[in-house]
């Protein structure tokens, strides 16, 4: 081969790598890039990819021919539910246990203070029924 041909062979190849590298700066103005956790559902009952919805992010490409590309790149976290009432943060929707346990601990209090009460209360109408029985007698008397 002589130094003429190699000249040409090479300034295609420039050409076509050129030409290559135009089309690849087109594509990439013209792509689109989402990044975020897939869920479904969704709020808006359709699968979600971060914050857009995908069903109405893909309805802007209708008619259009794609090239969907999908990377796991990792795990989603998965999501957590805080507790209304004390800001225990939770794994799963459920009772509290923090709450629960508080809760259980109440209960037992007012219990032991009921049983107090009606032991109060036991007293109190003993006292009434003696004080009765007294004054009776009392009345019996001339």
């Amino acid at each position: 081969m002589d130094q003429a041909e190699l000249r040409r062979q090479l300034r295609e190849q420039l050409d076509e790598t050129q030409r290559e590298q135009a089309r690849l700066a087109t594509l990439r103005k013209r792509m689109q890039y989402e990044q975020g956790d897939l869920s479904y559902p969704s709020q808006a009952s359709g699968w979600q990819l971060g914050d857009p919805d995908l069903g109405e992010y893909l309805t802007r490409y209708r008619g259009k021919h794609l090239v969907l590309i999908i990377a796991p790149v990792g795990d989603a976290p998965s999501p957590t539910y805080t507790c209304g009432i004390c800001g225990f943060v939770m794994n799963e929707v459920g009772e509290c246990p923090r709450c629960e346990v508080q809760t259980i601990e109440l209960e037992q209090e007012i219990r032991e203070q009921v049983v107090l009460t009606k032991g109060q209360i036991r007293g109190y109408f003993l006292g009434v029924a003696e004080l009765r029985y007294a004054r009776e007698l009392e009345d019996d008397l001339p």
